[in-house]
């Protein structure tokens, strides 16, 4: 593997895991929403 694929790998991880965590911290922060 490429060190330009691992580094790709690695900050497309970064995005989906933080859009995850807003993701969950505004549903815990809203639990009675909708």
């Amino acid at each position: 593997m490429s060190t330009e694929a691992i580094i790709m790998m690695i900050a497309y991880l970064t995005v989906v895991w933080g859009a995850l965590g807003l993701a969950l911290r505004h549903l815990m922060a809203h639990p009675d929403e909708d």
